[in-house]
């Protein structure tokens, strides 16, 4: 046996060894790889990183770094920006927030676009090596196997002999062990041998393992006693803690709804209330400290006593301060401290401030908590009878003159002043009452103050006040009081007790100002927030809100709600041909017919620009939405007459139905945008239900979207060049660049899927960047290997033109030796219809670089004539659905021949895309056209097949003119 462990042991420490040195090269070698990962993710993402960070594109960010975060490896991307110091940093994550990161790698980000290299973000790069340790385990696993067998084939004829002569034995007596059993008696254990001459190991085996049974027969039963006992200790033990759990519960709700309560009553409160920390730094205090003194938060949060007395802010008269200071120093009370706060427009306020100093279980000091009011008035009256008994001292006269200035003063304030006895009967108001609530004094004096209730401000609210001012002390507050005319009226008041020489209250003062005009402020403020300014419907925050409650009502109710996404079919060309004033006054009358399209109780709310929402709930089924939906598109059917001129716009409307399209009020209109554009690419003027082959096309465009973020990096993008050709002579004078996707995941995607997409996340710059630096360079190639001078054709896209990006695009193109005058840019009607001023600016910048200027797909807009005739173009480009219908439809043929009729006399080169036939060349050639593309004469074909064609210098001789 000992011989059969060492051969075990021997070979186990041999196979350890070699596994340990392969797993250390396997993992040099994987993290390695993650190092050249994070390395190549520095070289080509931080350009394009940078150029989104700086054009502040957080869509396209997030979308580039959820790119980099599913690369293998890569959990977690991050993007901080280091130009702002304002506060306002902007952040941007993404990955596995979960997940170990074992590896960080910062990569600085620069800007050079202006000129100067500018630090302007850091990018933060996080790698996880969990997957190397998974690799690893596995590995390790399969190399123990293997020398496993090994081993066991070695060592397989020892085992045998083994076997024979003590591992039977062995087995014999662990066969007895396992089936020993403390509840069942067996028979004492022997083995089948030849009894051996002298008492062997196996003899004191048998004899401890029959000795072992009896013992652990003994030692069973004492174990079950005790374990019964146990089992009732614990289960008592469990009750207890059982309920201490449910009473510790108790209290910590109890002090959480203490502790929500006293803030609620802090922030409602006319006095304010105070926090210091052990530091005697103010941690809190109560807004209506910020509303008295119009001060930031910052001025007063995290600052102490003497710093604001030092600052101006705060000052404490004669003695006080250094009473104050020793109060605080030595933890003392603080009762009734007077002093005087400054304001942030420098008006001044009488304050009182009262506190109790805080100490914690173990008796440490923690800080203070107290209340502080505003006292002006009462100081301002406390001012004005001390000086009236000191006049009284010296001279009688002179004190009359005092209090009749007083009594002037005080009846000819605006704010009202009166004085009440203890049940509130009138004994005094001043001739403020008569303004403020068309009341004389005479009609006033001997009623109580409830002549003046509205009825309208909450009971609790005058039960805090009687109670407050009966105790001995003042209140404050808001009241909604009622005029003469039964009109109401907003007065803040301030009502403070006086009291006898023997302390008894005897009388209430009370100073009411009306506050009405700020009132009706905060509720415009309200109103603004909530509401659209043009259309006065609810706008996209009120109506979530309110479909968050149509969903809690619905879900109590077993009822469903219906969300309609409403857009303006064609308002953005009305808007933009015609100004806005016209699209403005357009969507009020859009609102109007809405409004009387659906039901009392409906909410019609403005998303934004020319979307609307509707709200219909309380329906048992889908389809109660239909008649209002036929209202709707009934309403719509007559014309919009704005400014004498007639408009016909028309809705599209897409619908979720809460259960059936979501539960929450995001997902409902996120399905009921994706059914508008399911009416849209249907032709508008409709409506669609969502359906979940709707959402399929919303995740099929975000599988575009991510798989987009790499194909620049991977190679995956390509171009097709279509040549351009002379009419008159029939020979390539020039091609068309036509950018191609052919993803190894996606397969082949059509420019018209992806390029959309591209320039909704700004994608579309680097792409344009590489698609003029590549076909510049290859046209540059040809002329200069085979003595052309071919031209080239770019489009572009009007993001392109955002922050001058075109005219760096540019530059690179002209960098790779191709001659200016041989590049053409294309740009669409779309580009001067959204951005005209600055569009113009940058077109004129690109005809001083000596390029040309295309107008594409002339023909499909509202305005080209004017273009034309007022920019710097070169070229007309006729749109391929006026050549498709050129030989059948007379209305195309004449279009046609109007634009080349046009262009000549303008001195512009026309082009016709899409030809395709025979016929369709020979009019154009009739029509005077310069230059021609289509599949009659080529497809779009790759740079090879393309210079096979030149190399031919071929002529269309097949063509006849």
């Amino acid at each position: 046996m000992r011989l059969l462990i060492n051969i075990l042991l021997f070979s186990s420490f041999i196979t350890l060894l070699l596994t340990t040195a392969q797993l250390y090269l396997d993992y040099h070698r994987d993290v390695s790889a993650i190092e050249q990962r994070l390395n190549e993710i520095r070289e080509g993402y931080a350009d394009s990183i940078t150029a989104s960070l700086w054009n502040i594109d957080k869509n396209l960010l997030q979308s580039q770094l959820e790119g980099i975060a599913s690369l293998p490896d890569i959990v977690q991307a991050t993007v901080t920006e280091t130009v702002r110091d304002d506060g306002n940093t902007l952040i941007i994550s993404a990955g596995r927030k979960d997940s170990e990161v074992h590896i960080w790698r910062d990569i600085d980000l620069f800007d050079s676009s202006r000129g100067q290299k500018q630090h302007i973000g850091i990018l933060r790069l996080g790698a996880t090596l969990s997957d190397v340790y998974r690799r690893l385990i596995d590995k390790t696993m399969i190399i123990l196997l293997s020398q496993g067998l090994k081993t066991f084939i070695v060592s397989f004829f020892i085992l045998y002999v083994v076997h024979q002569l003590i591992t039977r034995h062995l087995i014999k007596i662990s066969n007895f062990v396992s089936h020993m059993s403390l509840r069942d008696k067996l028979a004492p254990l022997s083995l089948d041998r030849t009894a051996p001459r002298h008492f062997d190991e196996f003899d004191h085996m048998i004899d401890a393992f029959n000795g072992m049974q009896i013992n652990l027969e003994a030692a069973y039963d004492q174990l079950r006693q005790a374990n019964s006992t146990l089992e009732t200790r614990v289960q008592e033990r469990t009750h207890s803690l059982e309920d201490q759990i449910v009473e510790r519960q108790a209290i910590e709700n109890s002090l959480r709804e203490s502790e929500e309560r006293f803030r609620d009553v802090a922030e409602a409160a006319s006095d304010w209330f105070w926090e210091l920390d052990a530091d005697l730094v103010f941690t809190f205090i109560s807004v209506r400290i910020f509303e008295l003194t119009q001060l930031p938060h910052d001025a007063l949060i995290g600052k102490t006593l003497p710093y604001l007395m030092d600052k101006g802010y705060l000052s404490i008269n004669g003695d006080n301060a250094e009473t104050l200071r020793v109060l605080l120093n030595e933890h003392h009370p603080l009762h009734a401290i007077e002093g005087r706060i400054q304001s942030a427009n420098g008006k001044g306020f009488d304050i009182q401030i009262d506190g109790k100093p805080l100490f914690n279980a173990d008796g440490a000091f923690i800080g203070y908590r107290g209340a502080g009011r505003d006292i002006t008035i009462r100081k301002a009256a406390e001012e004005a009878i001390k000086r009236s008994h000191k006049d009284l001292e010296l001279l009688v006269e002179k004190r009359t003159a005092e209090v009749h200035k007083l009594s002037q003063a005080v009846e000819q304030s605006p704010v009202l002043v009166t004085i009440t006895d203890t049940i509130g009967t009138i004994e005094y108001v001043n001739s403020a009452c008569m303004k403020i609530f068309g009341y004389s004094c005479d009609a006033l004096i001997g009623q109580n103050m409830s002549i003046l209730r509205s009825g309208l401000t909450r009971n609790s609210t005058y039960h805090d006040l009687w109670q407050s001012i009966s105790s001995g002390n003042e209140w404050s507050g808001e009241i909604l009081n009622s005029k003469k005319d039964g009109s109401t009226v907003w007065m803040q008041v301030h009502i403070a007790p006086v009291k006898d020489e023997d302390g008894i209250i005897s009388h209430y003062i009370g100073i009411e100002e009306d506050i009405s005009l700020r009132k009706e402020h905060e509720e415009r403020i309200l109103h603004q927030a909530q509401y659209d300014d043009l259309t006065n419907l609810p706008n996209r925050m009120l109506a979530m809100d309110r479909l968050n409650q149509a969903i809690i009502m619905s879900s109590r109710n077993n009822t469903q709600v219906a969300l309609m996404f409403i857009d303006l079919d064609d308002f953005k060309k009305v808007n933009d041909s015609l100004g806005h004033e016209v699209g403005d006054a357009l969507l009020v009358e859009a609102t109007s017919r809405l409004l009387n399209a659906v039901r009392e109780g409906d909410t019609v709310a403005r998303q934004g620009g020319d979307e609307f929402l509707i709200i219909l709930a309380g329906l048992h089924n889908p389809n109660d939405a239909e008649p209002v939906i036929q209202k709707i598109l009934s309403a719509f059917t007559a014309p919009f007459v704005i400014s004498g001129s007639d408009f016909v716009i028309s809705p599209s409307i897409g619908l979720s139905i809460y259960p059936n399209d979501g539960n929450d009020a995001v997902t409902l209109l996120r399905n009921a945008d994706a059914a508008m554009y399911k009416t849209k690419e249907q032709g508008g003027n409709g409506y669609s239900y969502f359906t979940n082959s709707m959402n399929e096309e919303g995740l099929k465009r975000l599988d575009i979207e991510r798989h987009l973020l790499g194909a620049l990096g991977n190679n995956e993008l390509s171009l097709a060049y279509q040549p351009i050709i002379d009419v008159k002579t029939r020979t390539i004078v020039g091609t068309e660049a036509l950018i191609r996707w052919n993803s190894p995941t996606l397969g082949f995607v059509s420019p018209e899927e992806f390029i959309p997409i591209a320039e909704r996340t700004g994608l579309i710059i680097p792409i344009g960047h590489w698609v003029m630096e590549t076909a510049c360079a290859q046209v540059s190639d040809w002329n200069k290997r085979f003595n052309f001078n071919l031209g080239l054709a770019v489009n572009v896209s009007p993001r392109q033109f955002r922050n001058q990006h075109i005219l760096q695009t540019l530059d690179v193109g002209l960098a790779t030796g191709l001659a200016p005058s041989l590049l053409e840019i294309e740009v669409t009607e779309g580009l001067l219809i959204t951005n005209k001023a600055p569009a113009v600016t940058l077109l004129n910048a690109l005809k001083e670089r000596g390029v040309n200027l295309s107008m594409d797909d002339f023909g499909t807009g509202y305005s080209s004539l004017s273009y034309l005739k007022t920019l710097p173009f070169d070229t007309l480009k006729v749109d391929r659905s006026f050549i498709r219908d050129i030989v059948d439809d007379p209305d195309d043929l004449a279009l046609v021949s109007a634009a080349i009729s046009m262009a000549n006399a303008l001195g512009l080169k026309v082009i016709a895309e899409g030809v395709e036939t025979q016929e369709q060349f020979k009019i154009l050639n009739a029509l005077n056209c310069h230059q021609v593309q289509g599949y009659f004469f080529s497809k779009p074909i790759a740079a090879p097949l393309f210079e096979a064609l030149l190399m031919e210098n071929k002529t269309f001789g097949h063509v006849q003119a």
